[in-house]
């Protein structure tokens, strides 16, 4: 009799002492997920890549035409100082500055003195012509569309729009 009581008693000793445990594990594993799901949701931010074009050559192989990966710096608040974005509006950000190098937007970074909290920094192609405005009669050249993307304006960059 005295086992069965003491089996009881241990029984019910163990699970008293557990249960809180338990318990306590259970929350902290929900607050670690709900912690992690906040920590994914900050990190999943919809950004648009602009598409690179296709080259145009020539019978030889020689690119007429081709893209080129640029860097742009833009600007969500107004910088004292420089009057190219006095006047924008807050939800399109205003553009600062394009250069074919990172070292030339950190350059006028620097330079200017600029809270980099309010700067949005972005990888965009841009369209080379290596014979510059020799070829433009035939090749034509890129205009934005109302949607913002790359179309062909004119020549061979209208005409094969939808291949390039």
């Amino acid at each position: 009799m005295k086992l069965r009581i003491f089996n009881f008693l241990s029984k019910r000793f163990i699970f008293i002492l557990f249960s809180p445990l338990f318990a306590s594990l259970l929350l902290s594993l929900n607050a670690y997920t709900s912690a992690s799901k906040k920590v994914t949701v900050s990190l999943n931010k919809v950004s648009e890549v602009q598409p690179i074009r296709g080259e145009i050559l020539d019978r030889n192989g020689y690119r007429l035409a081709y893209d080129e990966l640029s860097y742009v710096l833009y600007v969500s608040q107004p910088v004292a100082g420089l009057d190219k974005c006095k006047n924008f509006e807050s939800h399109n950000p205003c553009e600062l500055i394009r250069g074919n190098s990172k070292d030339v937007i950190e350059e006028f970074v620097l330079n200017n003195s600029i809270n980099e909290s309010n700067l949005i920094y972005r990888e965009e192609p841009i369209r080379v012509y290596p014979y510059g405005s020799s070829l433009f009669h035939f090749l034509g050249y890129l205009t934005r569309n109302e949607k913002g993307e790359r179309i062909g304006a004119k020549g061979i960059e209208k005409i094969y729009n939808e291949i390039l």
